[in-house]
């Protein structure tokens, strides 16, 4: 987990609101099929990747700062999201 980094209170509270920890759901990099795509918002550029972490699609949004990933949010992903991952996996 050295490439990645968290405030802890956040986890905490998106574990409690999505029931996704975000050290289970840094998995999604290991999905050869997760979908990316980038955006800037409040100054800096953030990505949303969709993709699978223990049978479940997710979406997982982040940040890079220093040469980590800062995990800003993960959360199942929507219908749309769903229907986006399996048409570019297919």
């Amino acid at each position: 987990m050295k490439h990645f980094e968290w405030d802890e209170h956040k986890r905490e509270l998106n574990l409690e609101k999505h029931e996704i920890d975000f050290i289970d759901a840094i998995e999604v990099f290991n999905d050869h099929d997760r979908i990316e795509c980038s955006s800037i918002r409040k100054g800096e550029e953030r990505t949303q990747t969709i993709g699978m972490v223990h049978e479940v699609i997710i979406l997982l949004a982040y940040t890079v700062r220093k040469d980590k990933k800062r995990i800003i949010s993960a959360r199942r992903a929507s219908k749309n999201e769903r229907e986006a991952y399996y048409e570019e996996k297919n």
